[in-house]
């Protein structure tokens, strides 16, 4: 009669059907640690500043200042949008070198609604960088011409011997 499926048997103990651990505790503690040791390695490492991140690095201001002047000048030949551009990219990339000024990534409109820019220089000189910038900005995204017009890179080279004269050493 033990085939029969209707019949009650009795209850099998469960700790024969559960495996035993593999670890005892201590073997679980030791991983835990572990495991927050290098969790903690980890953000030391990654909130540790590098060594060279207070350090800045010397920026040769004439080398700078040699390549935007050549940059304007040899924008002279080029059709009215892109010496506009070419002049506006020179000089505020000459900006972001020797000031550290963020202008080459950011918008005119940007650059304009920053207050802080250009602190380091003349107010007079201030107005004069935005003035040129504002006209370049203007020339960019003027409607095109049939005759490409000449830029006049007397002024954009005026602007930046004075920016180069009353920048930081």
């Amino acid at each position: 009669m033990e085939d029969d499926p209707l019949q009650l048997r009795d209850v099998v103990p469960a700790d024969t059907l559960v495996s035993h651990p593999g670890l005892p505790w201590w073997g679980w503690l030791l991983i835990a640690v572990g495991a927050v040791l290098v969790t903690v390695a980890v953000v030391f490492l990654i909130r540790r500043k590098p060594a060279t991140a207070g350090m800045q690095i010397p920026v040769d201001r004439e080398a700078a200042y040699r390549l935007a002047q050549e940059q304007i000048q040899s924008s002279a030949e080029l059709p009215l949008h892109e010496a506009a551009t070419r002049i506006s990219g020179a000089l505020r990339l000459y900006l972001a070198k020797i000031f550290r000024d963020p202008s080459l990534y950011e918008t005119h409109e940007e650059f304009l609604a920053r207050h802080e820019a250009l602190d380091d220089l003349p107010e007079i000189t201030r107005e004069q960088v935005s003035t040129l910038l504002c006209r370049l900005a203007q020339m960019k995204y003027d409607q095109p011409r049939t005759s490409p017009g000449e830029v006049a890179t007397d002024q954009p080279l005026s602007v930046l011997r004075q920016i180069h004269q009353q920048a930081p050493a």
